[in-house]
């Protein structure tokens, strides 16, 4: 059997399993408003989203830190208040000072769906807009650009990066 195949099948599939179904199980039951008749189509729907999550999501590599995502969101939140007051008074300006460019970033992040995530969290915050990902190259949209953009977003990735942590290879 192939290495891969090994990792993820082998005896901590189903231990993984066991942690991912409650979490898109209770998904379904928000999604679904606790339907009395929704329970049972929303036990086959979390176990195959479960099986499909542990099937793409790559064993070895990296996996989110719940303790430090309280402290990301509220970093996010801040940044996502900061960039839209940013935003509401270059609108409300007289001069209307809005330039908008691109602005190409060479990712730290490695792994492809982590960056991803990253530029999908740029995204959400106002005055950005992650426009392309190839190979670790971002293009960035932004609405003006002031100078320092760089390392703001670098600062963003650090960030971003602090969520994550190896997992150990099994």
């Amino acid at each position: 059997m192939p290495r891969q195949a090994e990792q993820r099948w082998g005896p901590g599939w189903f231990r993984r399993l066991c942690v991912h179904f409650p979490l898109f199980y209770v998904l379904w039951l928000l999604l679904s408003g606790g339907r009395a008749d929704f329970f049972i189509p929303g036990v086959v729907a979390a176990l195959a989203a479960a099986s499909v999550s542990l099937t793409i999501w790559k064993r070895g590599g990296r996996r989110l830190r719940l303790l430090a995502l309280p402290r990301y969101l509220l970093h996010f939140i801040w940044r996502s208040f900061d960039g839209g007051v940013d935003v509401a008074w270059r609108v409300f300006h007289p001069r209307l000072p809005v330039s908008p460019e691109f602005l190409h970033y060479r990712c730290r992040i490695s792994e492809e769906t982590q960056r991803v995530l990253f530029c999908d969290s740029l995204s959400l915050m106002p005055g950005t807009l992650g426009a392309r990902l190839e190979a670790g190259d971002a293009l960035i949209h932004l609405l003006s650009r002031a100078g320092g953009e760089q390392r703001q977003i670098a600062r963003e990735e650090e960030a971003f990066a602090r969520l994550f942590t190896r997992e150990p290879s099994r």
